[in-house]
Order: C-alpha cells, then sequence, then structure tokens
C-alpha cells in the first residue's frame, strides 16, 4: 500500500465548521493500493461524520523525498504508522452561492 495525499473538497451540516459555512477544502492524507482506493477510504470516513464528499481536486502518492511543509507534513507524520488512518487537515471554507 501507498501513503495518498489529496485535496478534497466537502460538505457539512450548518454549525460543524466555527465560520458557520457548509463547504470547504481539506487536505488528506491515507493509505491506498490505488488513487481510487485511497479515495474510497476518504469516502467512508466523511461519511461516518455525515458529511458529503463533493470531489477531489487533487491526489498523488506521498513522495518521502518531498518537504510538503509543516502542516501537510505532520499529517503525513501521524498517518505513516498506522495503516487505517484517514488524517484530514484544517477547513478552508469558502461562501457557496
Amino acid at each position: 500500500m501507498k501513503l495518498w495525499i489529496a485535496t478534497c473538497e466537502v460538505s457539512v451540516e450548518p454549525g460543524v465548521l466555527d465560520s458557520a459555512r457548509t463547504v470547504a477544502f481539506t487536505n488528506v492524507v491515507t493509505w491506498g493500493e490505488t488513487s481510487e482506493d485511497a479515495l474510497a477510504r476518504i469516502r467512508n470516513c466523511f461519511k461516518e461524520y455525515q458529511w458529503t464528499f463533493i470531489g477531489c481536486e487533487q491526489i498523488d502518492p506521498v513522495n518521502p523525498e518531498k518537504d510538503y511543509g509543516d502542516s501537510l507534513n505532520d499529517l503525513i507524520d501521524r498517518a505513516t504508522d498506522n495503516p487505517k488512518a484517514v488524517i484530514y487537515g484544517t477547513f478552508h471554507t469558502y461562501k457557496s452561492n
């Protein structure tokens, strides 16, 4: 299995996010044999929280030689030793139409 990093769009119920907005992008790190496998794990995680997976902007295998910056490196470090991990970062909200 490979470790993947994805930028996903998600919708949540009102009141879940401090901003009172209901749509956001977040980076997610998880394991999978393929990108489709990793996305399925992300969808299942979001479903458990009753969030709606809107889509994936980008998904790539984690490159262990690359420095992704402090916040993404932290997600990667937290997922590295946990093959069941689906670790998501800060929700970057935006105003929907």
